[in-house]
């Protein structure tokens, strides 16, 4: 049975959370695992952790709050797993999570780095259904959003050990960052079941991280540019604004319009690098019809970018698998309520 790091940073999580997330790992139905908890600076939440007397268990204290990438990069040093798989200390991971997702890397030896479905709950219900699990969707899709749900993600320990790590000056947005080097030479999927319950609670979401998350993006989408684009700044910049609105779906306005238009015009002429660029410019048009139908600007020549016969079978093939999905979660019997 392979060896397992569990790796989850905590700094001033309620107690009834991390309680749960920890006793969420500790229930597990695979056992092979070291479970490294740490502690970013809270006395209070080092009291908690603590109270657990199992040997699988190792706590790391920092002195002072260093920051979750800070926190992650030190529990990946002295994890000796084969595999390091990924926890936050306000979820609530399934039984047979390990077990799932070891299997599945045992089975697919060419995937270096795994997400897997969530339900959030909390502040909001809802669930991830992102069931496009072939490398070079996900690639396209990385250019311009994170579509791996961080605390979901399971990892080969060499390849993360041997030469990357969380960029520790990201405070927010570090997974994104990660996900988007990382993909450049490691296969990266998406795991098609569910392992996690996402607590949404209105402590993550400050008008300062916000603006720190958005700053981050940016600087992500700018490096995705400089990796997938070969343009001149002029161009890059134009480029870059469409990227931020589709990352964020945003509504399409008329003071954006013509940033769309220029970019979907000039697309054939852009030169891309490392990536098939058919699948690039499907995710793109695929994006651009969510912020049109969301933004209720109908504008004809919008529509017409996007839709179009081979597109509207590709958006329709999308449609049906996230309708499958939506009905595997209704369907979907748990014991973690």
């Amino acid at each position: 049975m392979k060896k397992v790091s569990v790796i989850m940073a905590t700094y001033k999580t309620p107690e009834q959370y991390l309680e749960k997330a920890i006793e969420s790992i500790l229930n597990q139905t695979y056992v092979n695992f070291e479970f490294i908890i740490i502690v970013d600076g809270d006395l209070e939440n080092k009291a908690i952790v603590e109270k657990y007397d199992d040997k699988r268990i190792k706590v790391i204290f920092n002195k002072k709050n260093m920051g979750l990438p800070y926190s992650l990069n030190k529990g990946i040093e002295l994890s000796s797993g084969e595999y390091i798989l990924r926890m936050d200390s306000d979820d609530i991971s399934f039984k047979n999570r390990i077990e799932q997702q070891v299997a599945f890397m045992e089975n697919n030896k060419e995937i270096d780095i795994a997400g897997a479905y969530a339900v959030t709950f909390g502040e909001k219900k809802a669930f991830s259904f992102y069931p496009f699990n072939d490398y070079e969707t996900i690639k396209a899709q990385l250019i311009v959003r994170c579509v791996l749900v961080h605390p979901t993600v399971i990892i080969r320990a060499s390849t993360l050990k041997k030469e990357i790590k969380y960029n520790e000056s990201y405070f927010t947005a570090q997974d994104y960052e990660l996900w988007s080097r990382m993909v450049r030479k490691h296969n990266i999927c998406i795991m098609p079941f569910y392992i996690l319950k996402l607590r949404i609670h209105k402590s993550q979401a400050s008008q300062a991280k916000r603006q720190t998350q958005l700053m981050n993006t940016k600087n992500i989408l700018r490096s995705n540019i400089e990796y997938y684009f070969d343009a001149n700044n002029a161009l890059k910049e134009k480029i870059l604004d469409v990227l931020i609105l589709l990352s964020n779906k945003e509504k399409i306005t008329k003071s954006n319009y013509e940033s769309i238009i220029y970019f979907f015009n000039h697309y054939n002429n852009i030169s891309k690098k490392n990536i098939d660029k058919d699948i690039m410019k499907k995710e793109f048009k695929t994006l651009l019809l969510i912020s049109l139908i969301k933004s209720r600007y109908i504008n004809y020549k919008l529509l017409k970018l996007v839709i179009n016969i081979h597109n509207i079978k590709y958006i329709i093939s999308k449609t049906i698998i996230i309708i499958k999905s939506k009905m595997r979660w209704m369907n979907l019997k748990y014991e973690n309520k």
